[in-house]
This record gives structure tokens, C-alpha cells and sequence, in this order.
């Protein structure tokens, strides 16, 4: 095979200088499907391949997904922060009951940001837990991917103009991080310190007692949804109204009723 150094038109190497892009981050992937494509980019940390021409111009070289990185360079970024080493966050906001799935070089960071930029609408976003990976962008995309029956749709005014969210899921967000974990290959999240006061419970039997308003999920009966708790309750016996299931009477330790979220007094 001939060596990228080779293949690469005068034109290309314009590109790359331009856009401060060194040979050795692009790889000849002619005659690859997307998926081998990906693969072979992902094993050598690439940020663009050499391709099929566009159909547009006539241009080879391609981010992992296959577009066009000379006729849409902006997609460059893309490509690079998929890439990156960072951090995979989970972020949850109480008021709104979404769940918020990131990266970012900096999560905690990050999280202060989404409150001061009202992100989604919400001021309350809270770090459930990180995961830390070589390459961010790409968990996060792939998370996002596998929890998209999940998606929620929210719109928040950034610098004056109504902006879409993206990154917003309606599932507990243990749920979030288990996805994260298993595509990191982490059995654990880097533990979050919280404020003692506010920081959510996530164990179930070892909860000795319930307080009215926590929001729980049965593990057994996820159609039933999230549900409420009615009223204080001990380990014996909890009344619950769930969204899709309505009021039941448990015994959380035999249920094994997950915790959502505390309700904080």
C-alpha cells in the first residue's frame, strides 16, 4: 500500500497545513466501507481519511462518519473532539427531570457552565458522574445513539437566539451512566462530590427511610415509568403513583425499588 505521504495531492496538503492537520493523522481508507473505515481510523487516532471523491468537488479526504471534510470544514472540529481524550458526564437537573449526557476537558466545568448559560431551560444541573476516556466524543455520540428513544426535546435563549437541545434524555440517570460504563469498558464512574445534604441516593434496600416527593423506578416493571413517593415511608411499606403504572403499594426491599432522585427538603 502506498504511504499516505504519497498519495496526497498538493491541494490536500494545502488543506491539512491550513487547517494545522499532520500527515500522520490522516489515513488511506479507499475501498473501505464506512464501518472498516471508522475502525481503521479509530485504531490509529486519525482525523481524516482518503477516500472516495466527493460527489460535489471531486475532494478525498473525509472525516470517520464519511463527509466531506474540504467542502464542510467546520465538521474538522467534529472530528477531532470525537477523538480526543476527555470526559463523558452525566448531569441531571431535578426541575426538569432530564437527564444530560456531555463531554468535555473539564466536567465540573462544564456543569457550572449549563447553569449559568440556563441550559435547556434550568438552572439546577447537578454531576452525577464521569467517566474519563481517550476518546470522548466518540462515547458520547455512541451514548447518545443507544439512548435516542429517550431523546427529550428543550430550547433555551444562548447569546439572545433560541437554540435546540441536543443532549437531553427522559431516563433516570443511573440509567445514563450504565450506558457510558459499558462503552468506556468501566464497571465505575469516577465518584462526584456532593454537598452532603443534596447528594442523591442511589442504593435501594439500604434506604431505611422513603420521604415524600422521591422519585423511584421499579427495575421489573420499567412500562410503569418514574414514580412518586406518596408519603414517608420505611422498608416495609411505600406508597407509590408511577407516571404509566398508577398507585401501588411496595415493599421496596423486595421490589427493589430504585432511587431517581431525592427529594431535597
Amino acid at each position: 500500500m502506498n504511504s499516505v505521504e504519497t498519495l496526497l495531492s498538493n491541494a490536500e496538503r494545502a488543506f491539512l497545513a491550513r487547517h494545522q492537520i499532520a500527515v500522520s493523522q490522516v489515513v488511506d481508507a479507499r475501498g473501505l466501507g464506512k464501518q472498516a473505515r471508522s475502525d481503521l481510523m479509530r485504531s490509529r487516532a486519525a482525523v481524516l481519511a482518503i477516500g472516495a471523491p466527493c460527489e460535489k468537488q471531486g475532494h478525498r479526504l473525509r472525516i470517520s462518519p464519511g463527509h466531506c471534510a474540504v467542502c464542510d470544514p467546520k465538521k474538522i472540529a467534529f472530528a477531532r473532539r470525537h477523538r480526543a481524550p476527555g470526559q463523558v458526564y452525566v448531569a441531571r437537573s431535578s426541575a426538569m427531570t432530564l437527564t444530560k449526557i456531555g463531554s468535555s476537558v473539564d466536567a465540573n466545568g462544564r456543569v457550572a457552565q449549563l447553569n449559568s448559560e440556563r441550559y435547556g431551560g434550568a438552572v439546577d444541573w447537578r454531576l452525577i458522574g464521569v467517566c474519563d476516556c481517550n476518546e470522548a466524543g466518540r462515547v458520547e455520540y455512541e451514548a447518545h445513539a443507544a439512548l435516542a428513544q429517550c431523546r427529550a426535546e428543550a430550547r433555551y435563549r444562548k447569546a439572545g437566539l433560541l437554540t435546540n437541545c441536543y443532549e437531553l434524555f427522559a431516563c433516570p440517570p443511573e440509567v445514563a451512566m450504565t450506558v457510558v460504563q459499558a462503552l468506556v469498558g468501566q464497571s465505575t464512574s469516577r465518584p462526584v462530590d456532593h454537598d452532603h445534604s443534596t447528594s442523591p441516593r442511589t442504593a435501594n434496600a439500604d434506604i431505611a427511610h422513603w420521604r415524600k416527593g422521591d422519585k423511584v423506578s421499579h427495575p421489573s416493571r420499567p412500562e410503569w415509568g418514574i414514580g412518586t413517593v406518596l408519603a414517608n415511608g420505611d422498608r416495609e411499606r411505600l406508597e407509590v403513583r408511577f407516571a404509566n403504572g398508577g398507585d401501588r403499594v411496595l415493599c421496596p426491599s423486595l421490589s427493589n425499588l430504585q432511587l431517581v432522585e431525592q427529594c431535597v427538603p
